[in-house]
C-alpha cells in the first residue's frame, strides 16, 4: 500500500509541476509598434477594388480593368518594381533588396472572388460589388477574401517606396486570379516560374488565419492563429450499378440502399484521431493562457491524451483538427419516384489530416464500405500540405510582427481546414505560413463566401501597418 501511495503522490506532484512550468515564454512580450500610414487612402482604394467583378473563371475584362486600376493607383510600385503578367490575369512583382545573398520572401493574395448567388443579392445590406463604406465597415465580395490583402500589401510598398526604402532581401508579390478554383493558371504557374528560375524562398505568407476573438473557448486573449499546414482533400464518388427497374418489384437491397449503408459505415467508422504536429504546437502556445483545468490537461497530454481526444473531438471544429473528416455532400438517384435508379451515386468530401495520405484514405474507404458492388472513383484530390516549423526563426519573425500590431494576442501555429494557393509553392519554399493581419470575431468568419461579407476600416489600418513592419524588418 505504501508503494502505491508513493506512486500516486509522485504522479500528482509531477502533474502539478508540469502544469506550473507550462507558462508563456518571456520572449512573447513585445512593445506594440504603430506605423505611420494613410488609412483613409487604403480604405478608399479597397472600396474601389471591390467594385471589380473578378469572379473566378468569368469576366476576363473585369480582371483586365482591375490590373489597370492597380497600375493607376500605385504608380511607384509599377514604376520601381518589375511586374510580370502570368496567363493574362495573374501578377508577379519583384522588388530587389539590398542583400542579394539572402533568400527572397514572398507575400501572396488573390484577386478572384466567389460568385454571389442571384437569389441572395437582395439579402445583402449593401450591394455585393458596391464597396460601400458604412457603419465603420467596407462591404462587398472580396472585402475579407482576398482583395484586402492585395490592397494592404501594395499600400505598404507604395508608402515605403515614397520614403526611398529598400528591403534587406528581395521581395516577391504574387497575386493569382483563380485561387477559388484551385489556382492552376495563377499561383501554380507563378510557382513553376520561380522554380524554373532556381529561386529558393526564405518564407511565404498567404491568407489563412487571423487574430481571432471568441473562437477558442476559455482562452483569455485573442488567438493569433498562423497556419503552418493545411489539410488535404479528396472527393470520392461512390456508384452502385443496380440495373434500375420498377419500384413495385425492388431487389432485397437497392442501389440506393447499398449507398446509404456505405455512408453510414463511413460516418460510423472514421479514420483514427491524432494530435498532428501543427495542432500539438498550437496547444503548446495557447495552453498557458487557458483556464486552469484545460491548462492542466494540455500540460500533461502524456497522461490525459485519451480524455483530450474525447472532449476535443466532441465539437465539429475540434474534431476537424484531430482527424480526417467525412462529409457526404451530393447524391443522385432516379428522376421519378416509381423508378429504381440505374446508377445511383453519392459524392463524399474528405479533408485529410497531415500524416494521412490519399492512398491511406482509399484503403480505409474500401475496407469500411466492404461492398464489391459499389464503384469508388476519385474525382479530385490533394495530399495534405507540408508542415512548416512552428518553432523556427521564420515563424518567430512572423510572430514578432504580429505582436507589434496585435500586442494582446497569443500567437500560435494551427492547421488550416481549407486549401490556399500557398500549397503550390512547396517546391520553392519549406516555410509557408497562412495569416491575414485582421482582428476577427468568430461570427464574422461566417460572412466569408456568404451574404454581407465586410471588413472593418480599423482592420485595414492594422493590415497596412503589419505589412509595413514586415517589409521593413524582413
Amino acid at each position: 500500500m505504501s508503494i502505491l501511495l508513493f506512486f500516486l503522490l509522485s504522479l500528482f506532484l509531477l502533474i502539478l509541476y508540469r502544469t506550473h512550468t507550462f507558462q508563456k515564454k518571456s520572449g512573447d512580450f513585445l512593445e506594440p509598434k504603430k506605423e505611420k500610414i494613410d488609412p483613409e487612402r487604403a480604405i478608399e482604394n479597397l472600396s474601389a477594388a471591390i467594385g471589380f467583378r473578378t469572379i473566378s473563371g468569368k469576366n476576363p475584362e473585369e480582371f483586365e480593368r482591375f490590373i489597370s486600376f492597380l497600375e493607376k493607383t500605385y504608380p511607384r510600385v509599377h514604376g520601381e518594381l518589375k511586374r510580370e503578367i502570368i496567363n493574362e490575369h495573374s501578377l508577379l512583382y519583384h522588388w530587389a533588396g539590398k542583400n542579394q545573398s539572402e533568400k527572397a520572401a514572398l507575400l501572396m493574395a488573390h484577386s478572384d472572388v466567389v460568385p454571389v448567388e442571384e437569389d441572395t443579392e437582395k439579402e445583402w445590406t449593401h450591394p455585393p460589388f458596391s464597396g460601400k463604406r458604412a457603419d465603420g465597415f467596407i462591404w462587398g465580395r472580396g472585402a475579407m477574401d482576398n482583395k484586402n490583402n492585395i490592397i494592404a500589401q501594395l499600400e505598404a510598398v507604395e508608402e515605403l517606396l515614397a520614403s526611398s526604402f529598400k528591403p534587406g532581401r528581395d521581395i516577391f508579390l504574387a497575386y493569382g486570379h483563380d485561387e477559388e478554383i484551385r489556382g492552376p493558371d495563377g499561383a501554380l504557374a507563378i510557382a513553376d516560374l520561380l522554380k524554373e528560375r532556381g529561386i529558393d524562398l526564405y518564407l511565404v505568407l498567404d491568407e489563412g488565419g487571423g487574430v481571432m476573438e471568441g473562437v477558442i473557448k476559455d482562452l483569455s486573449t485573442p488567438a493569433g492563429l498562423v497556419g503552418t499546414a493545411e489539410k488535404g482533400f479528396v472527393n470520392l464518388k461512390l456508384t452502385a450499378r443496380s440495373g434500375g427497374g420498377h419500384s413495385a418489384t425492388p431487389p432485397t437491397i437497392t442501389g440506393l440502399g447499398r449507398l446509404a449503408r456505405a455512408v453510414v459505415r463511413l460516418e460510423a467508422k472514421k479514420m483514427r484521431p491524432r494530435i498532428s504536429k501543427p495542432v500539438r504546437e498550437m496547444l503548446n502556445h495557447i495552453g498557458p493562457e487557458m483556464s486552469p483545468g484545460k491548462r492542466l490537461v494540455i500540460a500533461n497530454l502524456w497522461l490525459f491524451h485519451p480524455l483530450f481526444i474525447r472532449k476535443f473531438s466532441a465539437f465539429p471544429e475540434g474534431n476537424a483538427l484531430l482527424r480526417t473528416t467525412v462529409a457526404p455532400t451530393m447524391a443522385e438517384g432516379s428522376k421519378a419516384s416509381n423508378v429504381l435508379p440505374d446508377s445511383p451515386s453519392v459524392t463524399i468530401n474528405f479533408r485529410l489530416l497531415p500524416g494521412d495520405s490519399v492512398n491511406d484514405l482509399l484503403d480505409h474507404v474500401k475496407k469500411t464500405v466492404a461492398d464489391n458492388e459499389i464503384e469508388i472513383e476519385v474525382l479530385s484530390a490533394f495530399e495534405p500540405s507540408l508542415v512548416s516549423d512552428g518553432r523556427g526563426e521564420e515563424f518567430q519573425f512572423l510572430r514578432d510582427r504580429i505582436l507589434e500590431t496585435f500586442p494582446q494576442a497569443t500567437v500560435a501555429p494551427y492547421l488550416v481546414f481549407g486549401g490556399t494557393d500557398s500549397r503550390h509553392f512547396e517546391p520553392v519554399c519549406s516555410q509557408i505560413f497562412r495569416f491575414s493581419p485582421m482582428k476577427i470575431k468568430g461570427t464574422e468568419l461566417k460572412r466569408v463566401h456568404a451574404v454581407d461579407e465586410r471588413i472593418s476600416e480599423e482592420n485595414i489600418e492594422r493590415m497596412v501597418s503589419f505589412y509595413k513592419s514586415f517589409l521593413e524588418k524582413i
